[in-house]
């Protein structure tokens, strides 16, 4: 993202590192509860690497005077994974909330 970040249309690049940045600050917790939640941490893996990662690459690999004509379909693509991580993100917080709610009642 840093080095290519200057061939994205600004508001998809936001998108991007946006998905990126957030899904580094729940790494940590994905790993802790993976074991207990392996559906959920196995999803973010495919978000990041399956979706986010490909599409990315795809749009860069077109020639940059094609870049503009693909520019809006990126963009909703990047919109889709941003909803789809802030559904993972709501449903770990919730679980790590169910926890620490949990330990406080033994």
């Amino acid at each position: 993202m840093t080095a290519e970040r200057h061939r994205l249309r600004p508001d998809s690049r936001d998108l991007a590192w946006t998905i990126t940045e957030r899904a580094a600050e729940y790494c940590p917790a994905w790993d802790r509860v993976s074991a207990q939640r392996p559906a959920e941490a196995q999803e973010l893996f495919l978000l990041l690497s399956h979706r986010l990662e490909p599409a990315l690459r795809d749009f860069l690999d077109l020639p940059d005077s094609q870049k503009p004509r693909h520019a809006d379909e990126l963009h909703r693509q990047l919109s889709e994974l941003r909803a789809d991580a802030q559904r993972l993100e709501r449903r770990l917080t919730r679980a790590l909330s169910s926890r620490l709610q949990a330990r406080g009642e033994l």
